[in-house]
């Protein structure tokens, strides 16, 4: 079988819902991560920063901490408001 047939055979029929479905699938990823992050870009100041090094930067809260020359315990609460800050937005989002 040539690559002509093998395509012709993955578009039509069963597998064009599984095309479909990825597709789909692909596109509802990319929303929900531009939500994220317009919903990352809401937050001011330490609380953005905070939430950037530890999700995006994969720092620990000891290294954003010296980092930011703040208390470890000041980058949990920061982190905590963030995160509850980001929750707000989203799910206000969802109601629209």
């Amino acid at each position: 079988m040539d690559r002509r047939n093998s395509r012709e055979k993955i578009i039509s029929g069963e597998g064009e819902a599984f095309i479909q479905n990825d597709i789909l699938e692909e596109i509802l990823h990319k929303e929900e991560k531009k939500r994220v992050w317009d919903a990352v870009n809401r937050l001011k100041g330490q609380k953005k920063e905070v939430i950037l090094l530890q999700y995006f930067g994969d720092f620990s809260q000891k290294e954003i901490a010296a980092m930011l020359k703040i208390t470890p315990g000041n980058v949990k609460v920061l982190s905590y408001r963030a995160k509850k800050e980001l929750k707000e937005y989203l799910t206000k989002e969802e109601g629209r």
